[in-house]
């Protein structure tokens, strides 16, 4: 029952904002410039079965979590919500635009 019923309703919530495109970016950004790759704690945590599968995929060693308010460490790609990214650039950090930034923004810090 719950394969068959449950199941492919709880996934489709779990997976249905594009969080795959911004693991993705995460990873490869974070290889390409040889920086930290971080996410927000509460992003994590929100969608916690995605973020364990995409961590798992994109990432050979588990992701560190940033908590909004704390210092942003140097050489870091942080993945936080929008409305923390527009903050962060305000700010003076650079914005990765992936052109989907309705939920989510990718953050470098140099």
């Amino acid at each position: 029952k719950t394969y068959w019923f449950e199941y492919p309703n709880n996934v489709k919530t779990s997976f249905s904002i594009p969080l795959h495109i911004f693991f993705k970016e995460l990873s490869e950004q974070s290889e390409k410039l040889k920086f930290n790759p971080l996410i927000e704690n509460g992003i994590y945590n929100q969608n916690i079965e995605a973020s364990k599968f995409f961590d798992k995929i994109y990432f050979s060693k588990s992701l560190q979590f940033w908590n909004i308010g704390k210092d942003v460490p140097l050489n870091s790609v942080i993945f936080v919500r929008s409305a923390d990214g527009l903050n962060l650039e305000q700010n003076g950090f650079k914005k990765i635009d992936l052109g989907n930034g309705d939920y989510f923004s990718l953050i470098l810090s140099q």
